[in-house]
């Protein structure tokens, strides 16, 4: 909530995603100016009985994608089938029901998932329209995906076809909105790291950084993501080894059998798409400092003017 307030976003365009919330949550966000939250249970759902007037909800579905990477429909969201009840129940205590929302899960390869899910949402907001009940407001989540490999980028606009093709199906006036966070961000920051180490185990070259997967690097743990990682300058691979970070435990390893150039200790190495899920998930394991972040092309905002400039 501080960094909306310092960005001043206006609370009225946020939602409280989570489906799960302590009271003291929900108040807090109120507070701030948030009044549209998501919930997914009847539990959840009578916890806003002392905040009806003040809210409107998001009713999150599950729809598990086979080929997510993280399946985010396991832990959260109500099936199909409870559906009605959830929205009688809502009815009855006076509480705004005023759209659905889902997440499929992250890095979906393809966007079938997404499209079945939204067409299924289009026939609940059909069905209560007819009902005198209209919802307004589709959220589809996030699962965009980005490329890891060091590869050709995802044709963003060939992934979401299907996806746009789903959306025909929706009644008009329904606000869709996404969020496509990895998408967006993980591309925009890169890593610099330091050779700390050097050592040569066996027939096994290993190279110890100043960062790992206990700091800028527990997507690898977290989210399933792998890094692309080469050294900072222009000299091609020559040899095979393996990447670990600087704390004691033997978790601690980057990457296994890669292709790098011959390194010394005090030599940089880069790491690419680490926008996303890197520190926001880090530690201070070991009492080992998290990395220091550095912005550039900073933008600055002419609040009198409603205007972003990039510095």
């Amino acid at each position: 909530i501080g960094v909306l307030r310092r960005e001043s976003v206006d609370p009225r365009r946020c939602i409280h995603t989570h489906p799960i919330k302590k009271p003291a949550d929900i108040k807090a966000a109120l507070r701030f100016g948030c009044t549209t939250f998501v919930v997914d249970n009847l539990a959840e759902i009578d916890k806003f009985v002392p905040f009806r007037h003040r809210v409107a909800l998001l009713l999150r579905l599950s729809f598990r994608s086979p080929d997510a990477v993280v399946d985010l429909s396991r832990k959260f969201g109500c099936s199909l089938d409870e559906v009605p009840l959830l929205l009688t129940r809502a009815r009855q205590l006076g509480i705004t029901i005023k759209g659905l929302s889902f997440h499929v899960g992250s890095q979906s390869s393809d966007a079938a998932t997404h499209a079945d899910a939204v067409r299924a949402c289009a026939a609940i907001m059909a069905d209560q329209r007819g009902r005198g009940t209209p919802l307004s407001v589709l959220d589809i989540g996030g699962g965009f995906p980005v490329d890891y490999s060091g590869g050709t980028p995802i044709d963003i606009g060939m992934w979401c076809a299907p996806l746009r093709k789903a959306m025909s199906a929706l009644p008009p006036g329904v606000t869709v909105i996404a969020e496509p966070g990895r998408y967006v961000v993980a591309s925009a920051v890169t890593g610099v790291f330091s050779v700390v180490g050097k050592a040569l185990r066996g027939d096994e070259l290993w190279y110890y950084l100043d960062d790992g997967v206990y700091g800028s690097f527990s997507g690898q743990l977290f989210d399933h993501a792998r890094y692309p990682l080469r050294a900072l300058g222009n000299a091609s691979p020559t040899e095979r080894a393996t990447v670990a970070g600087p704390t004691c435990d033997s978790v601690d390893v980057i990457a296994e059998n890669i292709p790098l150039p011959a390194l010394a200790v005090g030599d940089l190495v880069r790491g690419s798409m680490m926008g996303a899920y890197t520190a926001a998930s880090a530690t201070d394991f070991n009492a080992l400092p998290r990395a220091s972040i550095v912005a550039i092309n900073i933008p600055t905002r002419d609040h009198a003017n409603g205007l972003t400039r990039i510095a």
